[in-house]
């Protein structure tokens, strides 16, 4: 029963970083992701805190290689929603997220001038992006202009 089911997958901050592990291996059997406010992976994150952790980075056991995982999905839309005034994860990671995407179904920016890392659910247009890219998914429809940009 759920072979027919649209499979769209969310991660914000390290859940973004799973959804794209996540995406990256299991493609074939998602529709579509959004990734909201994630980091290029802890190694370069860790620094952003405090600048002397650059150093440590090799300590790191998880690393979380979203810049590399993000580059093996091809086939699906994906929905990049980002908080310009995000204190925990740098914009510039999202930034270079959506330029390292080569999606044939269309990436979109979304991007929230006054959202902090926890608070881009409360932002204008962030449920109405949402929005506009589930119907599209849902309908099978090519993916408009919902979003802000493009940044490439």
């Amino acid at each position: 029963a759920l072979k027919d089911t649209k499979l769209i997958i969310y991660g914000r901050s390290l859940g973004g970083a799973v959804a794209i592990d996540l995406v990256s291996k299991n493609e074939e059997k998602v529709d579509a992701m959004i990734v909201e406010n994630t980091f290029l992976s802890i190694p370069k994150l860790l620094p952003t805190f405090f600048s002397p952790l650059r150093y440590f980075t090799f300590f790191c056991s998880q690393i979380w290689p979203s810049e590399k995982s993000i580059c093996n999905i091809h086939r699906i839309p994906i929905l990049f929603l980002s908080s310009d005034k995000d204190k925990l994860v740098p914009k510039e990671h999202m930034k270079e997220l959506y330029n390292l995407t080569n999606t044939q179904r269309g990436k979109i920016w979304k991007n929230f001038p006054n959202g902090h890392h926890a608070n881009t659910i409360n932002q204008p247009g962030y449920f109405e992006t949402i929005e506009k890219l589930l119907k599209c998914v849902v309908n099978n429809e090519e993916i408009e202009f919902i979003g802000d940009q493009n940044l490439s």
